[in-house]
């Protein structure tokens, strides 16, 4: 399990979740609206920290629970793949976890993101539950499926699958694609003169419409460092569209810096593509599937 950090991220993305509560709801511990995401990453992604095991399919829930005693009162919060019998903690558990691990005081929420060590490669889209129970031994559940890119129902899709699945994909669907140098013309690039990095890529995948960069610095951890927002003004100005070549200078005035980082930082890049958003809290945006390109480094 790897909880997120980036909830501040105006647009984090992932699945809307769609329900209904089951047996004996409590009127005093309630579940509400539950969001998810599916995450593509190519196998570089993990692969420059050698992580393992290198899932290529990870997916975020994201919840928001009540009680009239307060999140301090909870005692377990989880969700099951009930299809596989395999449950997902965000509270408690064996593993006794604190509300640190998965809490967003500022959004009220909880979330984390996950992987199945049953299978590294894809994730079910249908047939899970959310449980929590309180202190005082009171139990609700509400019953949520992913949905499809851009919030779309599934229909006769079972599960989402990735570029190294090597399964059948009878009744799959594809994540989000995530890009390679080879297939998709990857290339990054640094113009002090101009103060800005050139990126570029040429999207194959019709259901992406918005696209992000993620930055990473050249020390032996290959830090996360720095970001480009999918709302900053250049990315804005320079929409993809499909089959066609993204070309972009994007102005180092535009890059987000972390923990006293500068642009000479810089070194790394994974480019992130984006379905259409749903709506998320008060007016905010959630994308429902993300994917992390091949891993770049800066070209001399």
């Amino acid at each position: 399990m790897q909880p997120i950090n980036t909830l501040a991220f105006l647009f984090t993305l992932a699945f809307l979740l769609t329900g209904c509560s089951s047996s004996g709801p409590s009127d005093s511990l309630k579940i509400g609206s539950i969001f998810t995401d599916i995450v593509h990453y190519h196998p570089s992604f993990y692969s420059k920290w050698d992580v393992t095991p290198n899932s290529s399919i990870r997916f975020t829930v994201s919840v928001s629970i009540s009680d009239t005693q307060g999140t301090d009162n909870l005692s377990d919060l989880y969700f099951h793949d009930k299809t596989n019998d395999r449950y997902f903690d965000m509270l408690g558990g064996p593993d006794n976890l604190t509300k640190e691990e998965c809490y967003y005081p500022e959004f009220n929420i909880f979330e984390c993101r996950y992987y199945s060590s049953i299978d590294i490669n894809r994730v079910n889209l249908a047939n899970w539950e959310v449980v929590v129970e309180n202190k005082q031994g009171k139990v609700n559940r509400k019953d949520f499926e992913f949905l499809l890119p851009g919030g779309d129902q599934i229909n006769d899709e079972h599960f989402v699958y990735s570029s190294v699945y090597n399964g059948s994909t009878n009744n799959g669907i594809a994540a989000l694609e995530a890009m390679t140098t080879i297939n998709n013309g990857l290339l990054f690039s640094s113009n002090p003169s101009l103060q800005s990095f050139h990126i570029e890529f040429d999207n194959t995948d019709n259901r992406a419409t918005h696209y992000s960069f993620d930055f990473y610095n050249a020390t032996a951890n290959i830090s996360y460092i720095a970001k480009t927002r999918p709302d900053s003004p250049s990315i804005e100005s320079m929409p993809i569209i499909e089959n066609q070549k993204t070309s972009i200078d994007i102005p180092w005035s535009e890059i987000t810096l972390y923990d006293n980082n500068t642009i000479n930082d810089i070194n790394g890049l994974h480019i992130k593509l984006y379905d259409e958003p749903i709506e998320w809290l008060s007016d905010d945006l959630w994308f429902n599937f993300i994917s992390y390109s091949e891993f770049l480094t800066l070209s001399p």
